[in-house]
C-alpha cells in the first residue's frame, strides 16, 4: 500500500517536472536531492493555489444559495490555502534560483456545483493532500535532512487535515438541517501555518494549536 501511495505522489510531481523541462533545460538545483525537493514544492504550490481558487468559487456559490456561513468557511479555507502556497514559495526560494524556473500555470477555472457537493469536493481535495501527497513529500524531505522543508510541509499537512475536519462537520450540519444557521459565522485563520478555526485558540494557551502563533495575529473572516 505504501508503495502505491508513494507512486501516485511521485507521478503527480513528475507531471509538473516534465512540464518544466519542456520550458527550460537549465539546471536550477545544485544536486539531485535539491531537484526532488524543487519538484515536490512546486507541485504543492500549484495544489494550494488551485485549492484556493476552488474555495473562492465555492464561497461565491454558497453566497448565491444563501449559505452565508458556509461561504465564510470557504473564504477562510481559500485564505489558508493561499498562505500555505506563500510559505512553500519562501522555502522554494531558499532551495533554488526561482528566476530560472518556468512560470507556474494559473489555477484552472472551476464550475461550482451545489454547496453540499462543493463541500464534498473540498473535503476530497484535502483528503488527497493529507493522505497521498504531503506524507510522502515529508518523508522525502526528512530523508534529505531539509528541516525547513519538513516543518513547512508538516504545518501544511496539519492545516489541511484541520480544514477537512471542519468541512466534514459543516457538511453534516447542512445535510441534516438544509441550512447553515448552526454553522459558525466567524472563522479564524492562522497566518503562519494556515490552520483555520471557528473559535479563538484553546483557552489558557492563546496560541495556535498547530504552530504557536499568538491569537492577535489571526486573520478574521466574518463579513
Amino acid at each position: 500500500m505504501k508503495k502505491t501511495i508513494l507512486s501516485v505522489a511521485v507521478v503527480a510531481a513528475s507531471l509538473f517536472a516534465i512540464s518544466c523541462k519542456q520550458h527550460s533545460n537549465e539546471k536550477v538545483a545544485s544536486n539531485s536531492n535539491d531537484s526532488i525537493l524543487v519538484e515536490n514544492i512546486q507541485y504543492v504550490i500549484l495544489a494550494e493555489e488551485q485549492s484556493s481558487a476552488n474555495n473562492k468559487a465555492y464561497s461565491q456559490k454558497a453566497t448565491e444559495e444563501k449559505h452565508k456561513n458556509v461561504a465564510k468557511l470557504f473564504t477562510a479555507k481559500a485564505k489558508a490555502d493561499s498562505l500555505r502556497a506563500e510559505k512553500h514559495k519562501a522555502v522554494l526560494a531558499k532551495i533554488t534560483d526561482t528566476t530560472k524556473l518556468p512560470p507556474r500555470p494559473a489555477p484552472k477555472a472551476v464550475v461550482p456545483k451545489t454547496t453540499p457537493e462543493n463541500l464534498k469536493q473540498s473535503i476530497n481535495d484535502d483528503e488527497y493532500q493529507i493522505t497521498i501527497v504531503y506524507p510522502n513529500y515529508i518523508e522525502q524531505a526528512v530523508m534529505m535532512g531539509d528541516s525547513l522543508t519538513v516543518t513547512t510541509l508538516q504545518w501544511a499537512s496539519e492545516g489541511r487535515a484541520n480544514d477537512k475536519s471542519y468541512g466534514v462537520a459543516v457538511l453534516e450540519t447542512v445535510s441534516q438541517n438544509g441550512s447553515d444557521m448552526n454553522v459558525s459565522d466567524t472563522w479564524f485563520v492562522c497566518p503562519a501555518c494556515g490552520s483555520i478555526s471557528d473559535s479563538m485558540p484553546t483557552a489558557g494557551t492563546k496560541n495556535c494549536n498547530q504552530c504557536g502563533v499568538v491569537e492577535q495575529d489571526y486573520i478574521v473572516v466574518k463579513n
